[in-house]
Parts: C-alpha cells; sequence; structure tokens
C-alpha cells in the first residue's frame, strides 16, 4: 500500500529505519525485549503485563527494581533475631515421631528461646 508516495504497512507501522512515522511505545519495547530474552509469550502462562512487572519491577519510578540496588540503594538483610524467629518457627512445625526425637525438639526448641532471651 502506497500512502504520498511512501510505502506503507498498516501491519506494523514502526518501520525500520530511524524516520518512522510512528514510534513504539515504552510497554510495547518491553515486551518486545522480554519476548526476546525470554521467549514468546503463547509458551508462557503468565500475561505480558505480570511477566513485564516481575521482570521490570513497577512502572515510572520502579521503586523494586534491581538496578536501583546497584546505584548504592539498600537491600533488607534479616537480622538476627529474624532469623532465629524463623528458625524456631521450622522447629514448631517439626513433628517428632519417637521419644528421642522428641527430646532432641523440645531440646532444639529451649536453645532458640534461649538465644531469643539474649
Amino acid at each position: 500500500m502506497r500512502q504520498n508516495g511512501v510505502r506503507s504497512n498498516v501491519r506494523f507501522p514502526y518501520g525500520k529505519g530511524g524516520s518512522s512515522k510512528k514510534k513504539q511505545g515504552y510497554k510495547a519495547r518491553e515486551d518486545e525485549s522480554l519476548g526476546m530474552r525470554t521467549g514468546k509469550e503463547s509458551g508462557k502462562k503468565a500475561t505480558l503485563k505480570a511477566r513485564r512487572d516481575e521482570s521490570y519491577g513497577k512502572w515510572g519510578s520502579r521503586p523494586n527494581q534491581r538496578i536501583n540496588r546497584a546505584k548504592g540503594g539498600s537491600v533488607h538483610r534479616n537480622t538476627r533475631r529474624e532469623n532465629i524467629l524463623e528458625e524456631k518457627g521450622r522447629v514448631d512445625a517439626e513433628k517428632a515421631y519417637t521419644s528421642k526425637g522428641k527430646r532432641a525438639l523440645k531440646g532444639e526448641q529451649r536453645r532458640l528461646a534461649r538465644e531469643l532471651k539474649k
């Protein structure tokens, strides 16, 4: 199809050269990048928006994006107390099947309780 002496493709209006009339949007560019890096959408269960959010973080200022951390942002690391509480939760959820196992679990729970009191 020709328009004003210039060949235009209605299905893909972006063109190949730098003189294209229409520019691709941010989301379209990210979707294309995702497709090239991780495979096309039809092979995935998540939508392009979900994949885009997961890969690039929130759109706009993008506070959750990994790049920001590389520029000096802080990464949350667990405190000693949080680690002990996490371990205590795992031990409490564990089930002992023998008397020896019950004794070992009780000892572990006591040890973690003492650690928390420090």
